[in-house]
């Protein structure tokens, strides 16, 4: 029975899109090994700073996100934004590793998960050099 339980609990994480330990490696399953945590949306992007920071901008631009602040330093930054309907948009870059950047994305007082993910995975493309 406790097997059992230890099978659904290792089942459960990984469907839940969370990163998984197997034999010593970390396997982020899901997009980019995504964190949805208290109303923000984070993910581990395959991109420097610089650039994940002007995608960032880009992907706001795109879903006609209008900054009302942006703040950047040498390893992290923020950006605040407001919606058409004057829902409130806070982004957070950070550097993480060469080549590793983490963007946490909030949509709204309680965060939209399905909001949060577009927008992801726009940075996301941006970083491949598409434009989805």
């Amino acid at each position: 029975m406790r097997a059992l339980g230890g099978l659904l609990l290792l089942l459960s994480v990984f469907l839940a899109g969370c990163p998984l330990l197997v034999g010593g490696a970390l396997v982020a399953s899901g997009a980019a090994g995504a964190v949805f945590y208290q109303g923000e949306l984070e993910w581990h992007h395959a991109g420097s700073y610089d650039r994940t920071w002007e995608a960032t901008q880009a992907a706001l631009k795109k879903f006609e996100i209008r900054v009302t602040r942006a703040e950047k330093n040498p390893i992290d930054g923020t950006i605040e934004g407001r919606k058409r309907d004057d829902t409130s948009v806070v982004v957070n870059v950070k550097a993480r590793r060469e080549g590793v950047t983490t963007v946490g994305i909030r949509v709204g007082f309680m965060g939209d998960r399905a909001q949060s993910d577009l927008i992801q995975r726009q940075i996301e493309a941006s970083l491949k050099g598409g434009s989805s």
